[in-house]
């Protein structure tokens, strides 16, 4: 299943600019530095890299070192990635 989705804040900088869009797709073939449309409880659907897989999900961070993000201290299931990101329009 494909996904629309278009990019809020600076996390991601200097990859991903506010007002970008980019095209996911469904999958769980992840691998370590793929960049992802993750679903969270605090923060809705969020852009990140994928730092960390193992069994029990996905540690992820941003590509922006200077934005601090609570994020990158949890686990996620793999249920939360809403896709993969194939292409940033």
């Amino acid at each position: 299943m494909l996904g629309l989705h278009k990019v809020k804040g600076i996390s991601m900088l200097p990859s991903y600019r506010a007002n970008d869009h980019v095209l996911s797709i469904k999958t769980r073939k992840l691998k370590v530095n793929d960049v992802i449309v993750l679903k969270t409880r605090a923060h809705g659907k969020v852009l990140k890299r994928i730092s960390y897989i193992s069994s029990e999900g996905i540690k992820v961070k941003s590509d922006n070192r200077e934005y601090p993000s609570d994020l990158t201290n949890n686990i996620y299931p793999l249920d939360n990635i809403l896709g993969k990101v194939i292409l940033k329009i």
